[in-house]
């Protein structure tokens, strides 16, 4: 007997309000700090229009799992024939995986905008507590000042170029993510999505064509995308011997690093013998006298 389709359908609805779940706390949480940085920006001038990657990544999910729909296929479920059940897509799989990633990198960057701009804060911070540490004669004389010019406190307790540019860089870092999430699409990320996914599930090398002929190749084929499988064989084995490369390194050691090292060590073994024969000989004087 086979899978219902209402069997199939529990299961994908399953997977998607679990992610959708997640994705939309995500959107709330990101809503929230995205308006403290836009204002915060406004002390140090900096004009800022900040996206969610949240909602890029919902709305990205969205087109792609109708390019699935459209293909008679789904991307949270597929049915297993074989053992009488639903499993999760795995070329679905793959994309969520590494759009997912691409939203916890965005998050991050705003934690390192939070952690600069605390950074930042704290300094500017400790500077008005050493202006009003100071003595008397020089609060009078900075308060007259101030009257005359309202901009003054801004110029003694400034932020440097540093502090601006630090700040700036982690905003454009969380833009640059929210672009390429944007610009995702299946022609020319799915292989490496693929390739990610594959070799974080650490299979060994009898088990990937194996994985590529059961589990990748039959969805790409109703994608048409087919095409890419030799791209993906091609990349699966790079990043295989990239591995295998890492983890069988010896003390291997090109020519010039190994006159290097013979030359320190030829060094190292003078100093040795000058200093042994330069203590037989004190010694030996010791000895004389």
């Amino acid at each position: 007997m086979g899978i219902s389709e209402s069997t199939i359908k529990a299961y994908e609805n399953r997977r998607k309000e679990i992610l959708y779940q997640i994705i939309r706390e995500s959107i709330s949480k990101q809503a929230k700090f995205i308006m403290q940085v836009e204002e915060t920006c406004k002390i140090f001038d900096i004009n800022v229009s900040m996206p969610n990657i949240g909602i890029t990544l919902n709305n990205k999910l969205i087109e792609i799992s109708k390019i699935f729909k459209k293909a008679e296929i789904s991307m949270f479920a597929e049915p297993n024939e074989k053992l009488n059940m639903v499993n999760s897509n795995f070329v679905g799989d793959a994309i969520i995986n590494d759009l997912v990633a691409q939203l916890g990198e965005g998050i991050e960057k705003l934690l390192e905008y939070d952690f600069s701009m605390e950074k930042v804060i704290n300094k500017k911070t400790t500077q008005i507590k050493a202006l009003e540490k100071s003595g008397p004669i020089k609060r009078i004389f900075f308060s007259i000042r101030s009257l005359f010019n309202p901009n003054l406190i801004s110029n003694v307790v400034s932020y440097s170029k540093e502090d601006i540019e630090e700040i700036k860089s982690h905003l454009s870092e969380y833009k640059k993510i929210d672009e390429n999430l944007w610009e995702y699409n299946l022609e020319d990320n799915i292989v490496q999505s693929l390739a990610n996914y594959t070799n974080d599930r650490q299979y060994d090398d009898n088990t990937i064509p194996e994985v590529i002929e059961e589990c990748i190749k039959p969805t790409l084929e109703k994608l048409g995308l087919e095409n890419v499988i030799p791209q993906l064989k091609e990349e699966l084995s790079k990043s295989r011997e990239q591995l295998d490369s890492s983890k069988d390194k010896s003390w291997e050691l090109s020519t010039s690093q190994k006159m290097e090292i013979q030359k320190s060590s030829k060094q190292i073994a003078n100093e040795i013998d000058n200093n042994e024969k330069s203590e037989v000989y004190r010694e030996d004087k010791e000895y004389l006298k």
